[in-house]
């Protein structure tokens, strides 16, 4: 028997691993970030200098007005401080024009170690900076600058190597870092890392793989993967889960947008695409819950209607039309999070009460998603350690695995429904075909004993009206001595010719009128020629008659005998021609038999009937027959036989 098959099919076991890699990524980074960097690089210790600006606006161009002032670091009022640092992000908090500006510094001096290679160049690496826009500086002099994308500088390292031709062992580098920021904002900053390139770019390129190249990854594989649920909505619209699906799908697309894409202008489009994003996640967690009402085959009408209104309602409340000067960033997401553990909290009642595999492991993926999103919350508020990492868009994948596992579960158990369905459908039709045999092999046995009982009567009956009532008249005759021995040795004859055909036309012949023709002449030959009349032959070539079965013989039979009988009796001829051949035109096969005798009195009675008996035999055979007098050339009958069976054929 073929194995059914069962969620534990190729996909579970890759959606598991991949889950628990993930799952203890997050927990290592959770638990400690520093393991980002190798253990070889120890961290540089800093001075803070705090630079109050005045008449500075918060744009690019003022920012870059800076960028032209050369800092007197060495007259600054340096204290020392300690990274990573951060000063605090509140929840909700009024932002007016002109809000003061100050301008942190950050300095550390670098001894190159002994045995450092001369040519080997020395950089700097932060994993994560928030505020304006940063600067480095090299012993007073600008080298690099983050003008363009600065508001994306929250999740791009920085990574810097120091434009020097050569750096000998000993010699000590001054580097400061720079970091505007609005007073009521605060700014944050994460380790600083000094050394040779060769340590620190392997500690940079992980960041950057697990902050921006992994989330631009999954960034296009829940996009692929929304467009695909979306594609089989279309083909299949009843399965609203692959709606849901899809929507929640565009939902975390738009929130991970915030990963890879430059939203540094301060244009209104820029404001709606943060609008988007911020709002995103109120859609992403009501696609969760009414899709697992889907898979529950559950229907919660006013919770759906609530859900879509909370998500509605914090696009609508947060769009940059109002221009309200007011950072409700946070309280947004806290909002949001409330909604997720009351989400979470209902499906995991339902996760308990119908223990549905994929229902648990939404649940687990949920409460996992509420764990990073606490951690996201506190990172961006400035309370947690800043060399930390956004884990958001790994908790997205996370959740997007659970949905693709409860997604998987209802296609096997679909398919394994189906297939089942198809091997009770195979049973009952193999039971089916089985009574169908048996009904047939009894039909056929029914059907042999019919043929067998109606080819008895026939021949019982033909015997009876053509031998058996010429014996008896004979025998009376002879009873009554009228009956002379030559014309009863004429009479037994043809009762012994008669018989014989009857009993050729019992004979396998496969159709083919070639051999009936043949058993005739090797049964009527040799009386012909013993009576002086010479029997010439011509057979072309003639097709298999569908229709040409022992009672059809016969009549052939018994036509040609008819016909060579009337040569003996009545043409005195001494040659007589057999033939037959196919006509095309006519779809028919032609037999002639011709005499060159005296040729043919339609007058008289005893001819009259025997033509009427060779018409009614012809009938009987869907053809018909023709006789043809002719005094000087004698006699020609044509007897046309059908191809195929015909509606006037007798059955």
């Amino acid at each position: 028997m073929q194995q059914q098959p069962t969620c534990r099919s190729w996909l579970t076991p890759w959606i598991v691993t991949t889950a628990s890699a993930v799952a203890v990524f997050l927990m290592l980074v959770l638990v400690y970030p520093r393991a980002l960097v190798s253990p070889a690089i120890e961290p540089a210790a800093v001075e803070l200098w705090t630079e109050k600006l005045g008449g500075i606006s918060w744009s690019q161009a003022s920012f870059a007005s800076l960028l032209h002032r050369a800092p007197d670091l060495e007259a600054a009022p340096w204290s020392p401080a300690r990274l990573p640092h951060d000063s605090g992000l509140p929840v909700a908090s009024a932002v007016p024009e002109g809000s003061p500006i100050a301008l942190a510094w950050y300095r550390t001096r670098y001894v190159v170690p002994a045995g450092h290679q001369e040519n080997e160049p020395i950089s700097v690496y932060v994993g994560r900076i928030w505020g304006g826009p940063y600067s480095v500086w090299l012993s007073g002099k600008l080298i690099s600058a983050n003008l363009d994308n600065w508001r994306m500088q929250w999740n791009f390292p920085l990574y810097v190597q120091l434009p020097l031709q050569a750096a000998n062992a000993g010699e000590t580098l001054e580097i400061a870092i720079a970091v505007p920021y609005r007073e009521v904002e605060g700014h944050g900053i994460g380790t600083l890392f000094v050394g040779p390139d060769s340590q620190l770019k392997p500690s940079y390129e992980r960041r950057n793989l697990i902050q921006v190249v992994l989330p631009q990854a999954g960034l296009v594989v829940i996009l692929v993967i929304g467009l695909l649920s979306l594609h089989v909505w279309f083909t299949r619209r009843s399965e609203t889960s692959y709606l849901v699906f899809a929507v929640s799908a565009l939902a975390w697309f738009i929130f991970d947008i915030q990963y890879v894409y430059d939203i540094s202008a301060d244009t209104m489009a820029a404001k709606w695409l943060a609008m988007a994003v911020d709002s995103a996640l109120g859609w992403a967690f009501a696609g969760l819950y009414i899709f697992v009402l889907r898979i529950e085959a559950r229907r919660e009408t006013l919770t759906e209607r609530l859900l879509i209104v909370y998500a509605a309602f914090s696009s609508f409340i947060t769009m940059p039309i109002w221009n309200w000067q007011v950072n409700a960033f946070l309280l947004q997401h806290y909002c949001d999070l409330i909604v997720l553990i009351l989400v979470t909290c209902r499906i995991t009642y339902f996760a308990v009460l119908n223990r549905r595999p994929e229902t648990r492991t939404l649940a687990i993926a949920a409460w996992g998603l509420i764990v990073i999103g606490l951690h996201d919350l506190i990172y961006v508020t400035g309370q947690q350690d800043p060399d930390g990492v956004n884990l958001a868009t790994y908790g997205a994948f996370i959740l997007f695995l659970a949905h693709l596992f409860a997604m998987q579960r209802r296609y096997v158990q679909a398919l394994t429904s189906f297939e089942q369905l198809n091997q009770s459908l195979t049973q009952r039709l193999e039971a089916r075909e089985a009574e169908l045999k048996e009904n047939y092999r009894r039909l056929s046995e029914v059907e042999q004993q019919r043929a067998l009982f109606l080819e008895r009567e026939r021949l019982m009956q033909d015997m009876h009206d053509g031998i058996g009532a010429t014996l008896l008249s004979s025998l009376s005759m002879a009873e009554r001595g009228q009956f002379p021995a030559e014309k009863l040795t004429v009479v037994l004859k043809e009762c012994i010719d008669d018989l014989r055909l009857v009993i050729d036309s019992l004979e396998p012949i496969d159709r083919d009128i070639s051999t009936l023709l043949a058993t005739l002449r090797q049964r009527l030959g040799p009386r012909l020629e013993a009576a002086g009349v010479r029997v010439r032959w011509s057979m072309g070539e003639l097709p298999e008659l569908p229709w040409l079965d022992p009672p059809m013989a016969l009549h052939v039979l018994r036509i040609v005998q008819e016909a060579l009988a009337n040569v003996l009796k009545h043409a005195h001829a001494d040659e007589v021609t057999i033939s037959a051949l196919a006509d095309e035109e006519s779809r028919s096969v032609i037999v002639r038999v011709a005499d060159n005798g005296i040729g043919f009195t339609a007058g008289k009675d005893k001819v009259g009937r025997g033509l009427r008996h060779m018409k009614h035999r012809a009938r009987q055979l869907g053809g018909c027959v023709s006789v043809t007098p002719d005094a000087s050339q004698g006699t020609l009958m044509e007897l046309h036989l059908p191809l195929e069976a015909t509606a006037g054929r007798a059955q």
